[in-house]
């Protein structure tokens, strides 16, 4: 028998469609307890999209997915609508995601040469010569905190904030 009470929240769905119909899965990013706060950073060119964003959950009984919720702008609408007027200069930028964490991030940034991770004490925590654009480091084994992650690549550096969460 299913129930309500025997599901935990696993994660969120983002979904994307350029006609707001057929959404495809383009992500799933995980639940954090106590988090109210994600992003999700899409890596798109230029047009309009349309997204949606369910809650998906797990118990013994089976799993259950939420219908997409509704917009905080329009809340006729369960989608929101972004339009991307350029893109250039994005493949200079470095990207950290899934951020908040609590294992995995995944570091993007075009010609990346060097990942360095401080902590909020301003201690070294990590530090690597890479030669890539993409590179997952792995911060479960990270005390809960903020920590700055700095990527140099051949065009400069970006420092990025990370918050590990238990």
């Amino acid at each position: 028998d299913f129930t309500a009470r025997d599901l935990a929240l696993v994660s969120y769905k983002v979904y994307r469609s350029t006609s707001n119909d057929n959404y495809e899965l383009i992500a799933t990013v995980p639940a954090v307890e106590g988090q109210d706060y994600y992003e999700y950073f899409d890596d798109i060119d230029a047009g309009t999209y349309y997204y949606q964003v369910t809650a998906y959950y797990e118990g013994t009984s089976g799993t259950c997915e939420s219908e997409p919720a509704i917009s905080a702008t329009n809340p006729a609408n369960d989608y929101v609508v972004v339009t991307v007027t350029s893109v250039d200069g994005a493949e200079n930028n470095a990207r950290v995601y899934p951020n908040p964490t609590n294992g995995n991030v995944t570091i993007e940034a075009v010609g990346m040469k060097q990942i360095t991770v401080v902590s909020a004490l301003g201690q070294v925590v990590y530090d690597r010569q890479v030669n890539s654009d993409s590179e997952m480091l792995n911060m479960a084994e990270y005390k809960a905190g903020i920590y700055m992650v700095r990527i140099a690549t051949e065009n400069g550096v970006s420092v990025q904030r990370v918050t590990v969460v238990r």
